[in-house]
This record gives structure tokens, sequence and C-alpha cells, in this order.
């Protein structure tokens, strides 16, 4: 009896168990749908390079008047602390420029493939310009009669008239140009335009051709009047216009967006966009330029006019080699011509 009391006990235990392991299952069992995936990325493409070389001024610029060479003349220009071996001081003068010197300015290549939409920025900044504000001054191109030193007085030309006058700040004889290249795949030299080309076609198109002749020259212009070019462009809300106008001329060239800007501290910045996987391949060369005799603006007319202007050019000339050497001390003249350039490349958001 006993026994049998045993196997009762030990079968209803075995069925609780089982019992209880069910509900146990059923509790826990859920239905699944599962997917796997996987992907991948690289990272785009950059491979931007850019090249730099600057050789902006030199301590002697060799003759080019044939007569002198022919005599054994060597240098128009050479610092007195120069020698054959020894390099001297930095000089600009009359009739010299960067195209005198070893690499010819200064100079940046931009050239890759990028997968990203990239922006490239071109920045001239002077830190002095080499100027003269208008006024009265010493007249050096005459002789001293009677130990009385003449005079000339510096002023606008009475030619200029209307807006042009807001535009001429005073006599700025160096001249700047910046040249952009587009390199062929075989490294030959393609399309190019300069910054006065550009204001060139730009002004003419605009109705504003004497706004151009009024400080641009066939060598480029000045930072000082650039930067008076900029603040009456902005004055007379002229920007976005004069922004879109450019972009017009010069659509098609492997580029958007082409900015060319002027802080109020004289920074030049040219800025060009490219599209991912376009083929960037461009060179930026900048160079400068004073003129040995300064040609007329076109609204200087007749002969008196004209010998009067050129006349005027080599007074300030003359009185800036002198300010340089210490005859005269003048604060109002600046004779010191300082520069810095940058170059960069950036992704575009």
């Amino acid at each position: 009896m006993k026994k049998n009391k045993m196997m009762r006990i030990a079968a209803v235990l075995l069925i609780v168990t089982l019992l209880s392991t069910c509900a146990i299952s059923g509790t826990f069992a859920k239905y699944v749908a599962k997917a796997d995936f996987e992907d991948s990325a690289r990272v785009a493409k950059w491979g931007i390079k850019i090249e730099t070389s600057s050789s902006l001024f030199a301590d002697k610029y060799k003759a080019e008047d044939a007569k002198y060479i022919a005599a054994g003349g060597r240098y128009s220009v050479k610092a007195a602390n120069a020698t054959d071996t020894e390099e001297g001081d930095m000089l600009v003068a009359p009739g010299t420029s960067s195209k005198q010197v070893k690499d010819g300015g200064f100079s940046a290549r931009l050239y890759g493939k990028p997968e990203v939409a990239t922006r490239f920025q071109f920045k001239a900044g002077t830190l002095q310009d080499i100027f003269v504000p208008f006024g009265t001054y010493t007249d050096y191109s005459v002789a001293v009669e009677d130990g009385v030193e003449k005079t000339f007085t510096y002023e606008v030309p009475a030619a200029v008239s209307g807006l042009n006058k807001n535009y001429v700040a005073g006599y700025s004889p160096v001249k700047w140009d910046i040249t952009v290249t587009r390199v062929k795949a075989d490294g030959t030299d393609g399309r190019h335009i300069s910054l006065t080309e550009m204001a060139n076609q730009v002004a003419t198109s605009m109705g504003l051709s004497d706004l151009k002749e009024a400080l641009f020259t066939d060598e480029g212009v000045s930072i000082t009047d650039a930067k008076t070019i900029v603040a009456q462009v902005k004055r007379l809300g002229l920007e976005d216009t004069l922004m879109n106008k450019i972009n017009q001329e010069f659509a098609g060239h492997g580029f958007r967006n082409l900015v060319v800007d002027i802080d109020e501290d004289g920074e030049v910045t040219l800025s060009m966009d490219f599209d991912p996987n376009e083929n960037v391949n461009y060179r930026f060369d900048a160079g400068w330029t004073w003129a040995f005799e300064q040609k007329a603006p076109s609204f200087i007319t007749g002969a008196a006019a004209i010998k009067a202007y050129k006349q005027t050019c080599d007074k300030l000339d003359t009185l800036l080699g002198n300010v340089a050497d210490g005859i005269i001390v003048d604060d109002r003249v600046q004779t010191e011509l300082e520069m810095a350039f940058e170059a960069s490349a950036t992704q575009i958001d």
C-alpha cells in the first residue's frame, strides 16, 4: 500500500512538472522576424594640391636703354648695399616691374579632382602702399633759384568730374594685376583673364568706362585706388549688380560663383567655386608694374593737359625718391611697399 501511495505521489508530481513546463514555454515563446543589413562607404577623395612660388622684388634691375647697355651699362636700378654676390635691399622704382624679377612675381597653382565641392581663394593684401596724397610739395624737378625752393600743387585733374572724383585718392604708382589661367591637361596654358581685362569688360558692359579709366591702367590698379573703388561701389549699392555681371561674363569657365572683393584694409580676394569631380587645374599669377612714364587717362585731352599730367607724375616720382633718400621728411608720403599673399582651398558645406 505504501509503495502504491508513493507511486501515485510521484505520478502527480510528474504531471505538475510537465504542466508547469508547458506554461513556461507558452509564456516566453514569440514570433520572430529578422533581417540582416550590411553597408560600407569610403572617404570622399580630396587630392587638392597647391603649389606656390614667389619672387616679387629684386635688389637690382637690368637696364633696357640700348645706348646705355652699348656703353657697358648693366643695371638701371641697384641697391647701394647690393653686390654681384650679395643680395641688397629690395627696391622698386619707375620703369621696374615683377616681370624683370626671376620667376616674375607671385604664382599659385591649384590642381586635383576632388569628390567634394571646393572653394578656392586667392588673397592679395597690402600692409603698406607707396602713396602721395593730394597737397602742395617741394618741386625737386626744377633748380633752386636764389636759395628758394619751388613748389607744386598736386590735386584732382580738372577733367575728372562727377563720381570719378570720389575714386581718386592720390598718387599710387605701383599697379598690380592678377591673372587667372586654366591649365590644360598637357600642362600648357589655356584660357586666361586678368583683373584689368575683367574690369574693362565689366565696366564697359555696365556703361562705367569712365570710372574704369579713372583708376585702372594698362598695367593694373594700385591697392590704394582699389580700396576707393570698392568703397564707392558699396556706397552706391552696386556690389550685387557688379558680382552678377562678373559671373555672367565669365560663366562656363569650369567654375561657379566668381567673387572679387576688396575690403577696407585693401585686401583683394578672388574666390571661385568648383563642383564635385570637376577637373581643377588653375594658376593665379600676381605681378606689379611702376611705369617709367605714366600714361594720361583718356578723359584728359589736349596736348597741354596731357603734358601737364605727365610732368606732375614726374614731379611725384622725384618727390618719392627724395623722401626715400631722406633729403626731405614728409609724413604724408609713403615710400615702403609691403605685400602679403595667401592661397587656400576648402571644402564647401
